[in-house]
């Protein structure tokens, strides 16, 4: 994924669900009950006023650093109009991926919402964040035991790419680096680790939802969560290790003096 047109493919999908949604016919309602994306437009016109192409002259006046820098690398006299960006590629790249991103923060929040009556019953009430997390959880799985796959045989590759000598000394998955592999495997432990502790104790009345996993269902998830642990220790990355341990414990204290489940808090710790 750190090719460009994996990058591309991502955002056309997410701008062509944006559109799909018709986010225009009530704008009004939207910056109502969201007023942070008022400073958020305003953002997005200053960074597009860096890469609109600008008068030498009045450059000069915007940013004489600016100004400074480009005669001294391109000389006065072939100097035409330019922006205040120094790299408008990176700066127009970067601007996507921001645009991206806020587009999939504004289908996340309007996704309709429905109680979960699936067999994905947990780790919340809601069907669309439960078949998110699912999906979720799935590629976590594959990224770990890619991960351990290649570090436990020698393979060292990225699908059908070799790695740079000397790049991963740890498990990496499909990443270049394993301190990437295992902080993005780290995201996802907390979840996994509550979901299985609430999944040990007596379902509440008004929490069925939540606590009526079947026997499958727990025991997939307790190899998942050995296989997330197994994976963070096999990258060799110290950070994410001590970040695990220090998630689980505090997730243990939280089930022990909030939630009375001392059994589920020695079982974390």
């Amino acid at each position: 994924a750190v090719h460009s047109f994996s990058y591309q493919l991502i955002q056309f999908l997410v701008f062509l669900l944006f559109l799909l949604d018709r986010v225009l016919p009530s704008p009004r309602s939207f910056l109502s009950r969201y007023p942070f994306t008022i400073p958020f437009l305003l953002w997005l016109g200053l960074v597009a006023i860096e890469l609109i192409p600008l008068p030498l002259e009045f450059l000069r006046i915007l940013s004489k650093e600016t100004y400074e820098l480009y005669v001294s690398i391109l000389g006065a006299s072939s100097l035409e109009w330019k922006p205040l960006s120094l790299s408008p590629f990176d700066s127009w790249r970067a601007f996507i991926q921001v645009m991206t991103v806020a587009m999939l923060f504004y289908l996340t929040i309007f996704t309709p919402h429905h109680p979960s009556r699936s067999f994905l019953k947990g780790p919340t009430q809601d069907l669309f964040f439960n078949q998110f997390l699912f999906l979720v959880f799935l590629i976590v799985a594959f990224e770990a035991g890619y991960g351990l796959l290649e570090y436990f045989s020698g393979g060292k590759r990225i699908y059908f790419f070799e790695r740079l000598l000397g790049a991963a000394s740890g498990a990496a998955g499909t990443f270049v680096y394993r301190n990437h592999f295992a902080n993005y495997l780290l995201l996802f432990f907390p979840f996994l680790c509550s979901w299985f502790a609430f999944s040990l104790r007596p379902a509440l009345p008004s929490e069925k939802s939540v606590g009526s996993l079947s026997g499958t269902i727990k025991i997939i998830l307790a190899m998942l969560l050995i296989l997330l642990a197994t994976a963070i220790v096999a990258s060799h990355s110290r950070m994410a290790m001590a970040t695990g341990l220090l998630a689980v414990f505090l997730l243990a204290l939280h089930f022990l003096f909030f939630r009375g489940m001392r059994k589920t808090s020695l079982f974390l710790i």
